[in-house]
């Protein structure tokens, strides 16, 4: 690309250049890589809703066994009306 650059009025100069189409600015005080994930407010937040998580899937594995406890349960008491009928 030609750049085309006037010193003075009656003298040109024309000299080749690389202008780059697209610039990147950053901010010097940039965060690093991270720095969201690191953050009190995020790791609080992160923490909450995995003991949420951890709550449900406990809530439910104890609901389970006690079902399987209440049908264990009935199971013995006919076991056990079997077994006092015959005596």
């Amino acid at each position: 690309m030609q750049v085309i650059r006037s010193i003075t009025p009656a003298r040109l100069i024309v000299s080749r250049t690389t202008v780059p189409m697209i610039t990147r600015y950053y901010s010097p005080n940039s965060r690093q890589e991270g720095a969201t994930a690191s953050s009190t407010g995020f790791r609080k937040r992160e923490e909450a809703a995995e003991n949420e998580y951890i709550r449900k899937k406990e809530l439910a594995e104890l609901e389970a066994l006690k079902k399987q406890a209440e049908e264990l349960n009935a199971k013995v008491a006919a076991a056990e009306k079997k077994v006092g009928g015959q005596k």
